[in-house]
């Protein structure tokens, strides 16, 4: 049994400006060190899961080999807090990194991007 490790992140997901319909595409790349903070190398297993706003993501949301979350198309419903979790070894050594991504409108569209209140859904009246 490995004691004291814990979660180092590599990569972690960034709030970024994505275009309604357009994919989303978060990174999140960790490693597990020893209570040295020395890297472990194929002793010790890490396990990613994705969340937005603590529940599941959207089913049609794919993770990547390396990791990385792509949600194509994304709709105003795709608004949320964004979270990366790792854990080492299946064990409750866990770390978290989050990304907000949300809905902004304006009088040509809408957009999702980082920084504005989290959760606004909004509907572009043209008429």
């Amino acid at each position: 049994m490995l004691c004291g490790l814990r979660v180092a992140f590599i990569a972690q997901p960034k709030s970024t400006a994505v275009a309604l319909g357009s994919d989303l595409v978060l990174n999140c790349s960790a490693a597990a060190l020893d209570a040295g903070g020395r890297r472990l190398k194929g002793s010790a297993s890490l396990t990613y899961r994705w969340t937005v706003d603590d529940h599941a993501v959207p089913t049609r949301a794919r993770q990547f080999y390396n990791h990385s979350l792509y949600v194509p198309t994304v709709t105003v419903d795709d608004a949320g807090r964004y979270q990366c979790h790792v854990a080492v070894n299946a064990s409750t050594t866990q770390s978290s990194r989050n990304a907000t991504v949300v809905i902004a409108c304006n009088n040509t569209g809408c957009l999702v991007l980082p920084g504005t209140s989290p959760g606004v859904k909004c509907a572009v009246d043209n008429g």
